[in-house]
């Protein structure tokens, strides 16, 4: 199959513009920005475990109405907690749970 030279430079420049539009979409790839409801303040969210309330503490990893109940008769049979690692003596939370949900609460 003989081409006449205006087809040869269609295909030429078929070729040429495929070739741009495929590096011009890879180098300017940026992979989808996906928003997790948590990402939406500027600043983090943490639930202040001397003052939650147990809904609060229910939403924590880990932390189901049983639990979050135990951390509220804690604190009122000891005032506000000192430390968060204090939060192990706590029947039902143990060091695992507690990595689980450090960076998500403060004292």
């Amino acid at each position: 199959m003989k081409l006449f030279l205006h087809e040869k430079y269609l295909i030429f420049l078929t070729l040429i513009f495929s070739g741009v539009l495929l590096i011009v979409s890879l180098v300017s790839y940026e992979p989808p920005n996906i928003v997790c409801p948590s990402d939406t303040d500027a600043t983090p969210y943490y639930i202040d475990i001397n003052t939650a309330t147990a809904q609060e503490l229910d939403t924590l990893d880990g932390i189901g109405p049983a639990i979050a109940s135990r951390i509220i008769d804690y604190r009122t049979r000891n005032g506000n907690f000192k430390s968060i690692d204090e939060l192990c003596e706590i029947s039902g939370i143990n060091v695992s749970t507690l990595n689980k949900i450090r960076n998500y609460i403060k004292i």
